[in-house]
């Protein structure tokens, strides 16, 4: 029962910390990697494209770019259709219930290796509260999924080769052809335990005086052979596959499989090299496991488990040995850990369960494992629990201002940023990333301009010195007419537009909220068009009314001294309302109610004497009729200065009645002395019903 019970209350903590930030908009935890499965999952969804060349377009025409099956991709895409959920919370939702799925075939693993119920469910209990596994349980990755497949394969193999029977079989090839489609490489680490139950099976069931006959190892190695021998093609067939894909595109050709085998597999330089395994070490410190588990379950095994020492060390072995298959893999990437870390992690509880058989007192043992939880408690508030629970809006700046002010339609130029799928993602486009070299590539860059052919450019993000990229900037003129100069610099990053964009990229910044994003010297501001003149908003182009969002319903026409312009949060905006503003609203005739908010920067008043601060301003509600004297039905002077009732935002509340043909005027002028000096004034909602 306490096993039972340590194993509930693991999975109770694994639970409340896989919900930590569910709702956060950035894909916390190797970024790029979920940025890359994520931006295929929204293009298949909204293309309803789920062919097997399916769309990841980060490199350019043709968009695809398959790297993996896309079974995990369809399933989220598919199921976000089905459940009406986000796609970031359908892939979290997938990934959750895969790793949770993942613990019966581990369960049942153990039962073949005969370790008793009670061991099983410690072992389980400290997998599931594993805080590698809690925070890569829930991210838009591939790899719960491939893990499931995986060990599901393994155990039907053992089943298949154990009982001969065609369910198993069947379930077999299934499994592997999932798990080697999802990830091949985290196939590959399981197929190494599969080898090793075959050839412990072909040694038991050898020829010998007994039993002459090779029979029963013949077998074995037909029903081998026909649990593997499907997944082996089906491997081999997607490999070609996708490799034609890739190669149909001057800029993934980089990535067909013959080119990546020494990354992928290593070289006997890196396979031992110093830095590789400090990468290993670093990983393995701050990601895995805390190592004082580690050492409490070497304890364990040294003094009571040398019952279990054959399998616990071949655990480690599997868990270490696959490092050195793909050594660079490992190294710097900590999500591939996901594969190999069960493996650790039942080697310890393989450990730490012999003490139950050991004439220790339960009370200590007990006492010991709960201590073994609270470890890894502290281990995942140590490294995750932060990085995990830190509320963010989805984006940054530069893919926010993209996302604005270009056109679902449009592809992104981007160079600087390698093949990182975070700005196209977030941004919501297509883009062609121009990878190191690359953009130093004239043929290379010939080759995938030309196929861009006909495609709208939205935009081309530089990063760095725009004096190195001169060939780049040639080219992109030559192509796209872009402008050589860059509008827009969001940190190190510089931002150019076709020429005909250049109002609506003005207009579209300014009437958003971007808190890092610069007009570089020498653009002219889009709005000055829209400032000290009247102007009837049914005459305004769409990009234009963004300033005007939260205005309800929005002005017939208006007059803003020094134009449009909207700062402020979502849930506090602030129209730009300097004097002298006024904003004229058709309404239908009736009683009414205004409801709004006034207030000044307190740059306008703070540590300021007297002659350079604001003198304040003068808000009024006014009622327009032809024929009919004006009607004054609310006014209010506000001076922060002299009265801190009037800091930051007043609220404004009017009920009235409205006559019929008849214009209602919000209107901010000057304070009393006719000054507009520092009358940096804003209008919050408005809202008139």
């Amino acid at each position: 029962m306490f096993a039972v019970f340590f194993f509930l209350l693991a999975f109770g903590f694994s639970l409340w910390a896989a919900g930590v930030g569910w709702k956060n908009g950035n894909l916390r935890g190797v970024e790029f990697r979920q940025a890359q499965t994520a931006l295929s999952t929204y293009f298949i969804q909204l293309e309803n494209n789920f062919d097997l060349a399916y769309p990841t377009p980060v490199l350019g025409k043709p968009w695809s770019v398959p790297m993996e099956f896309p079974l995990y991709e369809w399933t989220v895409a598919g199921l976000s259709n089905v459940s009406g959920l986000s796609l970031v919370s359908t892939a979290r939702l997938v990934s959750l219930v895969c790793f949770y799925l993942t613990l019966p075939a581990i369960f049942l693993l153990l039962g073949q290796w005969q370790v008793p119920r009670s061991h099983r469910w410690l072992i389980l209990g400290l997998i599931v509260s594993s805080p590698l596994y809690i925070f890569y349980s829930r991210a838009f990755l591939i790899e719960t999924m491939a893990l499931m497949m995986s060990v599901w394969f393994l155990l039907a193999y053992w089943k298949t080769i154990t009982t001969g029977k065609w369910s198993w079989l069947l379930s077999v090839n299934i499994f592997a052809i999932a798990a080697s489609w999802s990830k091949v490489t985290t196939f590959i680490l399981y197929l190494v335990p599969a080898a090793v139950v075959t050839v412990m099976l072909l040694w038991k069931n050898r020829p010998d005086a007994e039993n002459p006959s090779w029979k029963r190892a013949g077998r074995i190695l037909a029903l081998s052979l026909s649990a593997l021998v499907l997944p082996f093609v089906a491997t081999l067939w997607w490999t070609h596959f996708s490799d034609v894909v890739k190669a149909a595109n001057p800029s993934s050709r980089f990535l067909v499989s013959s080119n990546m085998m020494g990354y992928h597999f290593g070289t006997a330089a890196t396979r031992f090299a110093a830095n590789v395994w400090a990468g290993h070490w670093r990983i393995f410190s701050h990601s895995v496991v805390w190592w004082p588990l580690v050492a409490i379950s070497g304890l364990a095994l040294i003094a009571y488990g040398r019952k279990w020492s054959a399998k616990v060390l071949f655990c480690v072995a599997c868990f270490v040995g696959v490092q050195v298959l793909f050594p660079e893999l490992y190294a710097w990437h900590d999500y591939y850990y996901v594969s190999n870390t069960v493996f650790l992690l039942v080697a310890m509880g393989l450990s730490v369960g012999a003490l139950f058989d050991s004439p220790l007192p339960r009370w200590f043992c007990a006492t010991l494992l709960a201590a073994m939880l609270g470890g890894q408690v502290y281990f995942y508030a140590r490294e995750f629990y932060q990085m995990q629970s830190r509320i963010s809006p989805e984006g940054s700046d530069l893919t926010r201002v993209l996302k604005a002010v270009t056109h679902p339609e449009d592809v992104l130029l981007i160079q600087g940023e390698d093949w990182n799928s975070m700005t196209p993602y977030y941004a919501r486009r297509r883009a062609l990333m121009l990878r190191a070299g690359v953009d130093q590539n004239e043929t290379e860059m010939r080759e995938a301009f030309a196929n861009l052919k006909g495609e709208p450019i939205g935009a081309l993000v530089i990063t760095g010195d725009p004096g190195k990229n001169a060939l780049l900037m040639k080219l992109v003129v030559e192509y796209f007419k872009l402008r050589p100069e860059p509008v827009l610099k969001v940190h190190d990053k510089l931002v150019y537009f076709p020429d005909e964009r250049w109002d609506e990229v003005f207009d579209k910044v300014q009437s958003n909220f971007f808190n890092d994003v610069i007009f570089l010297p020498g653009t002219r501001l889009g709005q000055d068009s829209l400032a000290g003149h009247w102007f009837e908003v049914d005459k305004l182009k769409r990009y234009q009314l963004g300033a005007l969002k939260y205005l309800n319903p929005k002005p017939v026409r208006f007059y803003v001294r020094f134009g449009l312009s909207l700062t402020g949060t979502e849930d506090a905006p602030q129209f730009g309302a300097h004097p002298e503003t006024r904003l004229r609203f058709k309404i239908p005739a009736g009683t009414r109610h205004l409801k709004t908010s006034a207030g000044m920067s307190p740059g306008a008043y703070e540590n300021l004497p007297a002659d350079q601060a604001t003198d304040g301003i003068d808000v009024n509600v006014t009622i327009l009729k032809t024929g009919v004297a004006d009607q004054v039905i609310y006014h209010r002077n506000l001076n922060p200065r002299e009265h801190a009732a009037d800091r930051g935002a007043v609220p404004i509340d009017v009920t009235f009645e409205m006559p019929a043909d008849a214009l209602l005027e919000v209107s901010v002028t000057p304070g009393p002395a006719d000054s507009d000096r520092r009358d940096w004034t804003y209008l919050g909602k408005l809202l008139i019903e």
